[in-house]
């Protein structure tokens, strides 16, 4: 097995236990879809796109922010509407 392949395995587990971790804000952003949402491809979960949006919405609103991402790596669009919706 190549090392990009072990390294996006590890960054799918990695990111997911750092997504499933409780948090707290006065707005909740419920992220859904597949290893992107998940943030496999950058080191830390925040850089990607959902921890962008997170902080770009407490930036806008003033407000804290609950980010709840139910992604899950290698999910196709039936594996959204069935397992996340």
């Amino acid at each position: 097995m190549g090392s990009a392949i072990r390294r996006s395995r590890r960054h799918a587990e990695e990111h997911a236990a750092h997504w499933a971790q409780p948090q707290s804000g006065t707005l909740t952003f419920v992220a859904l879809g597949d290893s992107t949402a998940v943030g496999v491809g950058v080191d830390d979960p925040r850089q990607g796109y959902v921890g962008i949006i997170a902080r770009r919405l407490a930036r806008a609103t003033g407000e804290s922010v609950r980010t709840v991402n139910l992604a899950v790596s290698g999910a196709r669009a039936q594996d959204v509407l069935d397992s996340q919706v």
